[in-house]
């Protein structure tokens, strides 16, 4: 029955949507009047699914939509009972869409990762320091030094380099570690 609706779904929605459905594997799960559930295991991060369901919500199509990050299925439930092939391709386009949104609006969990690291490492420092250092005053001092050892060498690197510290020390380039 499942292969039947996906064969009907993906003839009326058309190859430019369906290739984009692939490369995300988004895959309708069950579709009946007024309701669809489609699943993509990019939808298992609850950030991503958070923003999608919101994203969703503001179709004008759409009368609610849910996302599970446990099962990366969402159901969306429409305001008709009945949509065109026009309209269904529209709402099944705008999820692809905004699946690319979300994915991109949040760092990565390696980034995350590592703030948190980071974040330990440099808490770690400033204890050991007392106070004195931690890690963007460590990476400016490195700099710095770097700087003038090369000067005589290198004078374009060591610039580069000096101004880089300059520059964090006002503040112009990112130094904060949560």
């Amino acid at each position: 029955m499942l292969g039947i609706i996906g064969g009907t779904v993906a003839s009326l929605i058309g190859n430019s949507l369906l290739s984009r459905l692939s490369t995300l594997n988004v895959n309708v799960i069950h579709a009946m009047p007024g309701r669809v559930r489609l699943q993509c295991n990019t939808w298992k991060n609850e950030n991503v699914a958070a923003i999608l369901a919101e994203f969703m919500k503001r179709h004008p199509l759409v009368k609610e939509a849910s996302c599970s990050p446990i099962t990366g299925s969402m159901v969306i439930s429409f305001k008709e009972l009945y949509l065109t092939n026009q309209q269904f391709q529209e709402v099944i386009e705008t999820a692809v869409k905004a699946t690319g949104k979300a994915v991109t609006a949040k760092k990565s969990e390696t980034t995350n990762k590592m703030i948190k690291v980071m974040g330990r490492l440099n808490r770690q420092v400033k204890i050991s320091t007392k106070g004195l250092l931690d890690i963007p005053a460590l990476i400016i001092l490195a700099l710095t030094i770097n700087g003038i050892r090369g000067f005589n060498t290198n004078r374009t690197n060591s610039l580069k380099e000096l101004l880089w510290a300059y520059r964090m020390l006002r503040g112009e380039e990112a130094m904060h570690i949560d």
